[in-house]
This record gives structure tokens, sequence and C-alpha cells, in this order.
């Protein structure tokens, strides 16, 4: 596992040889984190923030889109259930989801399955029951949800 320093100052990272998973150290914030940066190592990427409330479907902000997915459409199926659709056959058995939501109370959790080639579910609950509006915080908290596709 390789070690990377990064600054404000940092352009390019094509000199460095990468795994996929580094430790990355933010120096001046003093915080640690394990980060897949698979975007720097020919994986394809797909990241979202998402925010979900009442019973209306999800909105979904895309920050990276190297997958090359279209235009994602996003459903209210159920109380805390949620379906992402609109990548075409991008989700494969190569391909990893991964729900980070910081949520503030440790009752309350989330996550995402892949349905299909074209489509996965994002599910919220409180206390093992499925919950609406539990994507429904202000800064500090934010979610994500990362697709990366390793072919």
């Amino acid at each position: 596992m390789a070690d990377i320093e990064l600054s404000d100052y940092v352009t390019s990272l094509s000199s460095a040889t990468l795994t996929g998973t580094e430790e990355v150290y933010l120096v001046g914030d003093e915080k640690t984190t394990t980060q897949a940066i698979a975007e720097f190592t020919g994986g394809k990427v797909w990241k979202c923030f998402i925010t979900q409330t009442g019973t209306s479907a999800p909105v979904v902000t895309v920050l990276i889109n190297t997958l090359g997915a279209g235009t994602i459409t996003s459903t209210y199926d159920s109380t805390g259930y949620y379906t992402l659709s609109g990548f075409g056959t991008s989700l494969t058995s190569s391909t990893s989801i991964e729900a980070r939501f910081e949520i503030p109370s440790y009752l309350n959790t989330g996550g995402a399955v892949r349905i299909d080639a074209d489509s996965f579910a994002v599910y919220t609950q409180a206390s093992g029951t499925n919950t609406d509006d539990i994507l429904d915080v202000t800064f500090p908290y934010a979610y994500t949800i990362t697709v990366t596709k390793y072919d």
C-alpha cells in the first residue's frame, strides 16, 4: 500500500503507482481515511450526492461520471425504498456500489444494492424498519453513492 501526501497544489497523480485502495492522508486536516481511488487506476466511476424527503423521489446531484451513465432517474418505490436507473448496461458483476450515509443516529441505516445492469435500489431504515426522511439532513452530513466498475 502506498502513502500519498496530497496538498492544495497537487495537479496530477499520473506518476504515482496506485493499487486502488490507497491510504490517503489529508495533511493539515488531521484526518486519515482509506478511499478507493479507482478513477486513477483504470476503473470507471459514477458518484453522487443523494437526498430524500417525505414521499418524494430522491434528488441526485452527480459529482463524477467517468462511467458514461446517461440521465439517471430516481423513483420512490415505497417507504424507505427507492430506485436509481439509467445506467444502461454498466452495472455488471464487476461493479461495486458503495453508499456512504453518515447518518446522525446510530439506529438509522441505509445502503444500496444492484437490481440489474441498468439500476440499483437505495434503502433507508430506522431501528430496522424502512423509513423515509433519513436522507433529509443538512451540513455537515453528506450522503454519497459511488458506483465503480472495474473492467
